[in-house]
């Protein structure tokens, strides 16, 4: 085997049958290695070059790379990730910590990675739909591992006049479904489902003020 020698030249670069995509090198005329073909581009493998056996663990390391990359981008494409998030993904893949690392530098690079945009995309995707008020949203990205200068400066986009008018048409939402005919039943219940969204305790009081009285207004 190749790792028992010196050095050698290749004399076979072939397609896997399993596995198209894969390419197995052979050095004189024995198996060597398996690599990705972007793997044997990426290193400009050719047949007739001779090869150091040091070069072969070089080539398995830029295959555990490729790799790697390949499960976060798999991970990236099902939704926007945070680089923790990532991490914990590759982590639990069982890839080591300076390659991971290494991995997450080039997705920043190339711009799949940025803390700062996904964290204003998830706070923009949690005004409609799911709505979220920013204390959820504080502590959903900080549980993704966003760092807090980060979380503070997406919440900037989302100012009180804002927050207010999402807690309003929830709670205007949730008015209708509720049947409690007690109105501090009512009130205590719909206080508790806005903090639940993370709004904050002033704007629910605001909130409930204007919904109860509109309410009352309607069954007075």
């Amino acid at each position: 085997m190749m790792t028992e020698r010196m050095s050698g030249v290749i004399t076979g670069l072939e397609a896997q049958v399993k596995r198209r995509e894969r390419i197995s090198v052979f050095v004189d005329g024995e198996f060597a290695a398996g690599v990705h073909g972007d793997v044997a581009a990426a290193l400009g493998l050719q047949i007739g070059q001779p090869v150091e056996t040091s070069q072969v663990a070089a080539w398995l390391a830029e295959e555990e790379k490729h790799r790697a990359q390949d499960a976060a981008l798999a991970y990236l494409g099902t939704r926007a990730r945070s680089r923790t998030e990532v991490r914990r993904r590759l982590v639990r893949a069982g890839y080591e910590a300076d390659l991971i690392e290494e991995v997450l530098d080039s997705l920043a690079q190339i711009g799949y990675l940025n803390d700062q945009a996904f964290s204003q995309a998830w706070v923009a995707a949690r005004s409609q739909g799911r709505i979220a008020g920013r204390t959820r949203l504080a502590a959903d990205l900080r549980q993704r591992g966003v760092a807090g200068d980060v979380v503070e400066s997406a919440l900037a986009s989302r100012d009180d006049g804002e927050e207010f008018g999402l807690a309003l048409q929830l709670a205007r939402e949730r008015s209708t479904r509720q049947t409690d005919a007690d109105p501090i039943v009512r009130r205590r219940r719909l206080a508790g489902f806005l903090q639940r969204r993370g709004f904050s305790w002033p704007i629910c009081l605001q909130v409930l003020d204007q919904v109860l009285g509109e309410e009352e207004d309607i069954s007075a």
